[in-house]
């Protein structure tokens, strides 16, 4: 199965980062290159940061705090992810 990077088939760049398990697999799996791992980890905090803010300004249909942790949680389960591969 081939991996390829998800951003730089996006842009049109060569795209393949290697390949895993089953070999004769010829479908595709995507993941994030160096590149563009750093970037999405770099990018994080803001993202995180503009949800926070959203959610206390919102008013009505806010997160709770319990909704905004989770969510905190999720971007930090995708940084460890990240980080691994």
């Amino acid at each position: 199965m081939k991996v390829l990077c998800a951003w730089r088939l996006k842009e049109g760049k060569l795209a393949l980062l290697g390949e895993k398990e089953p070999l004769g697999d010829p479908t595709g799996t995507y993941g994030a290159c160096d590149y563009h791992r750093l970037q999405v980890k770099a990018q994080m905090p803001s993202v995180l940061s503009r949800l926070r803010d959203e959610a206390a300004t919102a008013g009505a249909g806010a997160l709770r705090p319990r909704d905004a942790a989770a969510v905190q949680r999720l971007f930090q389960a995708l940084v460890r992810a990240l980080a691994r591969n």
